[in-house]
């Protein structure tokens, strides 16, 4: 953090280095997208009170807004977060939960006092009053109410905010089932969509929010409620539209074709879905959280599936997706956890990736980059 001394200001100097340069240790090994260097989203530089939410916490927005309990009747939220206070002094101050409607009118509130010691880092939960007969968020319908979290001094709980965090809010609830499909709100919903990467020509990477914006948009247009936003978190313009337009989305972490069996990799692998769940956590669009893509693509050099070589290397892909199966459902288990496979079904079942998330994914290409289009029914079957 930088620390700024009084009205006189500081000198300071912010140096990012950024390279695309291969790396074992870090996913993606490879993939059939480009990988571009540099800084090419929005970067910000945060100015904060020495009392405020938790501004390290896997650089999401600190506080974490959940629907524990809907129904067509009654829903309830919840606020949840870290509060700091970097102060030299202890801190009173008032925690402020309001729930807005879509127009911005009070629809609920609640309060807590917290007594901050100096340095403390404290955790919070609100729970607001049962909100009834909601607007429920839905592909054709997608209200969205607000909740604003503010944190002021205990003695002037009327006075300028030392921090807030606004969030978006979809009172929804989901369900997939292995017989009857995916339910939403207790309707059945077909969910139809697209992959969606982010470069586009003559720019790469580097897209003003207005094409992001688009192209979920003609998902929209073209009658789909769905995007699989592959195979890494996009830039945060996606999934606001996906939440203003009705739009259900999973999101995942590119580990894609291969692993490195290492520790460093591992450890990637788990610091990585854990900041896309905590920095995506506010979004009601999101339905699932995934975290391989055919991962059993290219077997590395030397490896076959009947070798004892490779039936090794099978287990440890199976032991990764464990672990972030694993974390996933403690960090969320609201949403669903999700596996992508390649069309061999025998090579994720001999490796036992088929058990291990509670959503399964293929990507299936008959008649595309090989067989007949007859294929796609007779895999399915």
């Amino acid at each position: 953090f930088l620390r700024f001394a009084g009205a006189d200001g500081t000198r300071a100097e912010v140096l990012v280095k950024l390279t695309n340069r291969y790396n074992a240790a870090i996913p993606p090994l490879s993939a059939d997208f480009t990988f571009y260097g540099g800084l090419y989203r929005d970067a910000y530089l945060v100015a904060a009170e020495p009392v405020h939410f938790d501004l390290d916490n896997y650089a999401s927005p600190g506080v974490f807004v959940s629907t524990p309990a809907v129904s067509a009747a009654a829903a309830t939220v919840a606020v949840a977060g870290r509060l700091t206070n970097e102060s030299a002094r202890a801190q009173p101050v008032v925690i402020t939960t309001q729930l807005l409607t879509a127009d911005g009118q009070p629809a609920g509130q609640q309060q807590a006092k917290v007594q901050l010691r100096a340095g403390e880092t404290r955790e919070f939960r609100l729970a607001l009053p049962p909100l009834r007969q909601p607007h429920l968020w839905a592909p054709a319908s997608p209200y969205l109410y607000r909740v604003r979290t503010t944190v002021r001094p205990a003695g002037a709980p009327a006075g300028p905010a030392l921090d807030e965090v606004s969030s978006p809010v979809g009172v929804r609830w989901f369900q997939f089932d292995a017989a009857r499909g995916f339910f939403l709100n207790g309707q059945p919903l077909k969910l139809i969509g697209t992959n969606r990467h982010q470069d586009y020509p003559g720019l790469g990477n580097a897209l003003p929010a207005a094409l992001a914006v688009r192209d979920v948009q003609l998902i929209k247009e073209m009658g789909g409620n769905f995007l699989r936003v592959s195979h890494y978190p996009q830039d945060p313009a996606v999934l606001e539209a996906c939440d203003r337009l009705g739009i259900l989305a999973s999101v995942e972490i590119p580990i894609v074709n291969a692993i490195t069996d290492s520790p460093a990799f591992f450890e990637n692998c788990r610091r990585m879905q854990t900041e896309m769940i905590r920095q995506h956590f506010n979004h009601p669009s999101v339905i699932i959280w995934a975290y391989m893509n055919e991962v059993l693509l290219r077997l590395p050099a030397g490896l076959r599936r009947d070798n004892d070589a490779g039936r090794a290397y099978l287990g440890r892909v199976r032991a990764l997706a464990r672990q972030l199966d694993s974390l996933t459902r403690r960090e969320d288990p609201a949403r669903a956890t999700m596996l992508v496979c390649h069309g061999d079904f025998d090579l994720y079942r001999q490796a036992g990736l088929l058990a291990v998330p509670q959503v399964l994914g293929w990507n299936l290409y008959q008649g595309w980059y090989g067989g007949e289009l007859a294929g796609f029914p007779a895999f399915l079957d």
